[in-house]
């Protein structure tokens, strides 16, 4: 049975079984956006019913939004359209580029459109799915020797260990075939989610 809930000055409407929800992120939404610059390409690897997505398009991003679940996708594009007037005349773009495709399909995808145009605006990776979104930086590990500059990847998991940012940096170059310079790299804490397990946030530019 759909509800509808309201975090960020937006409306969501969901069904909890059959798609997944944390209102405890709300702050963290608005923490992540605030560094997007307002005509960025977003690409939401894991949206979801598109709480970062539409946060990030009511800043004036243009969001590419995916996710593998049947049911996400549709809500996804439901919750732009009961949002309409926060994008206006975008919004049928917005729903348009919502996609239903595997992660890795996905960034695939974005990555060959984003070397074929090389005056591309900025581009920041959302992917949150904290305990396994790692797995998929290996779909990153194509061409990327186009003048474009690099896409920014906020990598989204948790960790256990004493040194998170050297226990994370060492499981993001694994996964990613490369080596991550540590100077590019930045790490904030999101949230505690047990004892002694915490959520971060994992930045870095995609290495060339």
């Amino acid at each position: 049975m759909s509800t509808e809930v309201k975090q960020n000055d937006l409306v969501f409407k969901l069904d909890y079984s059959k798609v997944y929800w944390n209102s405890r992120l709300d702050h963290e939404r608005e923490v992540l956006v605030e560094g997007f610059e307002p005509d960025s390409e977003i690409w939401d690897v894991f949206a979801g019913i598109g709480p970062f997505a539409l946060v990030a398009a009511v800043k004036g991003c243009n969001v590419f939004a995916n996710d593998l679940n049947p049911e996400s996708h549709h809500y996804c594009k439901m919750n732009y359209k009961l949002n309409a007037k926060k994008f206006g005349k975008r919004c049928e773009q917005l729903v348009a580029q919502c996609s239903n495709l595997d992660a890795r399909e996905f960034i695939r995808q974005r990555m060959a459109s984003h070397a074929a145009n090389s005056t591309r605006r900025r581009v920041h990776v959302i992917m949150n799915l904290p305990a396994s979104a790692s797995d998929f930086l290996d779909a990153f590990n194509v061409d990327s020797s186009s003048a474009c500059e690099p896409p920014m990847i906020h990598l989204y998991c948790f960790s256990k260990h004493d040194d998170p940012e050297a226990e994370i940096h060492e499981r993001a170059c694994l996964s990613l075939g490369r080596t991550i310079p540590r100077e590019s790299v930045r790490l904030r804490e999101v949230r505690l989610v047990a004892p002694g397990k915490r959520m971060f946030c994992f930045s870095f530019p995609l290495p060339r």
